[in-house]
């Protein structure tokens, strides 16, 4: 019988040619941050105090066809006081119940076409899965390709949060009477900084 060789370059052209699915982006969490502001109203003073929070653990990917999944670690928030920290995993998230936070969407152009340099600006539709309740949300993004195997997404602006449509109203609540506050505003502004690698 005879037998077939296979020319040396075929199975450099299968690589080549491997469905681009294979290919995803992950989020770097060393180089990412994700981060709201929050606001309240001191009753003696009547004083807005205005305070940076974090999450600390979170995860997500962006896959070859630009379907984005992005998990935050609820328990994760850091305050900056860790008696807060339980309070608002408590009243305001309900971490026990609803450990994650997660945002979905779909980008118009895949992170694979964007040439090195190139910068995109786009509005992106999404949907934010908070204490279990799903709400459409438009983040107004940055996505600039820094080399080959690095992407920057960023939020252009705050992306606003209205606590009240996650049912976070009562938890609110509670966490004012706690500290004696006269209001605790539920417009939660977002800021993202995300570095996706290859």
């Amino acid at each position: 019988m005879k037998r077939l060789s296979l020319p040396a370059w075929l199975p450099v052209l299968f690589i080549v040619w491997m469905p681009m699915s294979a290919a995803a982006w992950s989020i770097d969490p060393s180089q990412s941050q994700i981060s709201y502001l929050s606001s309240k109203l001191v009753a003696q003073s009547h004083q807005t105090i205005v305070e940076d929070n974090v999450f600390e653990s979170f995860s997500g990917s962006v896959s070859a066809d630009g379907e984005v999944r992005l998990s935050i670690d609820a328990d994760s928030v850091n305050t900056g006081v860790e008696i807060r920290d339980e309070r608002v995993r408590l009243h305001a998230f309900d971490t026990k119940n609803h450990p994650q936070l997660v945002f979905t969407a779909k980008l118009d152009k895949s992170v694979d076409s964007l040439q090195v340099g190139e910068v995109v600006v786009q509005e992106l539709p999404g949907t934010l899965k908070m204490r279990g309740i799903e709400n459409k949300l438009t983040v107004h993004l940055v996505v600039v390709r820094n080399a080959e195997d690095t992407v920057l997404v960023q939020t252009l602006r705050p992306l606003l949060v209205n606590a009240a449509d996650y049912e976070m109203t009562e938890g609110f609540e509670q966490l004012r009477a706690l500290v004696s506050l006269f209001n605790i505003p539920q417009i939660i502004p977002v800021s993202v900084k995300l570095v996706l690698k290859k």
